[in-house]
């Protein structure tokens, strides 16, 4: 993690994004271990609060 907080990542090379998306959908790679919580767009400052502590690695905003 980073000294900020927030981390991300840029891909644009779409057949990476393919294999990526077969290995999640294959069932290979367990995401559930990494996603820390789900929270609305809103409470976004609890997420990354959260992912700056260490409690969380990684933090779901959903739109709605």
């Amino acid at each position: 993690m980073s000294r900020s907080g927030l981390e991300g990542n840029f891909g644009h090379n779409w057949p990476i994004w393919e294999r990526a998306i077969a290995v999640l959908a294959s069932g290979q790679f367990d995401v559930k271990p990494v996603i820390g919580g789900v929270w609305p767009v809103a409470e976004w400052h609890e997420a990354f609060e959260k992912m700056h502590k260490g409690e969380v690695v990684k933090s779901v905003l959903r739109p709605v």
